[in-house]
């Protein structure tokens, strides 16, 4: 009896590690679904964002021009790992008149001025935060996650959308690189003429 109840016991502590390792593997992080994300060919959804020189963020000023999105806010590392690649796009691409728009999320307001006060300077980004009452509700009216980027061409249609920034700090996004030769715009080619 003894014998069998060891084996049971064995057989058991076996099962539980199977299964907690089962479980590990459904919960590890996933990329995130954009499937709720602005699709190629849409327009972007109106916002009621103001920008750091007290204008209100209308997508209508950007016709005629591609610019570029991205959703952020100060809490949130990718976004923060994002930027140092999209101001060396946005410099690549200024020329071509392509703009950058930075809207923070940020609930706590005072934590976003601070975060402007010690590094707004480091980038040519169009900063604006997004005025709301519900944090949850504003990403889901402007159909947004955080980080979320979109790239608008010169009509003023969505070319591509994604979420996250999963290259770690310094890297490159080919996704950006991807959307602007399908805006029209080519970073290299940018590149190529300063250089």
């Amino acid at each position: 009896m003894k014998a069998s109840a060891k084996k049971y016991r064995a057989f058991a502590g076996v099962a539980v590690v199977i299964a907690l390792v089962a479980a590990a593997a459904t919960t590890q992080e996933r990329p995130p679904s954009d499937a709720h994300l602005t699709k190629r060919g849409e327009t972007l959804p109106d916002i009621d964002a103001i920008d750091t020189e007290g204008r209100p963020v209308r997508w209508g000023d950007y016709r005629g021009k591609p610019f570029v999105v991205m959703t952020w806010a100060t809490w949130c590392p990718y976004c923060k790992q994002a930027m140092p690649f999209y101001e060396k796009t946005r410099r690549a691409v200024r020329a071509r008149g392509v703009e950058f728009v930075l809207l923070s999320f940020d609930e706590d307001a005072s934590a976003y001025q601070q975060w402007l006060a010690a590094e707004q300077g480091k980038y040519g980004f169009r900063f604006a935060h997004v005025r709301f009452t519900n944090f949850m509700d504003a990403l889901k009216q402007f159909r947004a996650d955080i980080p979320s980027f979109f790239v608008v061409d010169k009509d003023g249609r969505v070319v591509s959308s994604y979420l996250s920034f999963p290259y770690g700090a310094g890297a490159d996004d080919p996704r950006l690189t991807a959307a602007l030769h399908a805006a029209g715009v080519s970073p290299e080619d940018e590149e190529r003429k300063e250089g």
